[in-house]
């Protein structure tokens, strides 16, 4: 028609048919969703407006649980040279005793109720 005739279109095959990473080496990804982009912003947001007991609590949360998956990784080590051939299994994640103990003598939360209050906002911004 007639807007079509006022363009100079020109098509032509650039087809490589190399993998993706060696096309694209180089190259900034520019193309992240907005929901993405969103929900890291989001993220970013709740992380900057928690307080250092907050921060202190993540940590103590994240060592425990690196160390309690150190151990698994251990134990699954020892239970794949023996005989038996099982695979374990073990609890997923750190006990709330565990991060109660820690997180008092680290002086992080002074009792349960604050430690609940502290894990709550943790939960209500999909932190952990």
């Amino acid at each position: 028609s007639e807007l079509q005739g006022r363009f100079s279109w020109v098509w032509q095959d650039a087809t490589s048919y190399d993998p993706f990473e060696d096309e694209s080496r180089g190259e900034t990804v520019t193309t992240v969703s907005t929901k993405t982009r969103a929900a890291t912003q989001g993220a970013a947001y709740v992380l900057d407006s928690l307080t250092d007991r907050h921060h202190k609590l993540l940590e103590l949360m994240l060592d425990a649980e690196d160390e309690r998956q150190k151990k698994e990784k251990e134990k699954l080590k020892g239970a794949s040279s023996s005989s038996s051939g099982s695979r374990g299994g073990g609890g997923l994640g750190i006990s709330y005793a565990l991060v109660r103990d820690k997180s008092k003598s680290k002086m992080i939360a002074k009792d349960d109720a604050q430690l609940d209050h502290y894990l709550r906002e943790l939960m209500d911004g999909n932190i952990v």
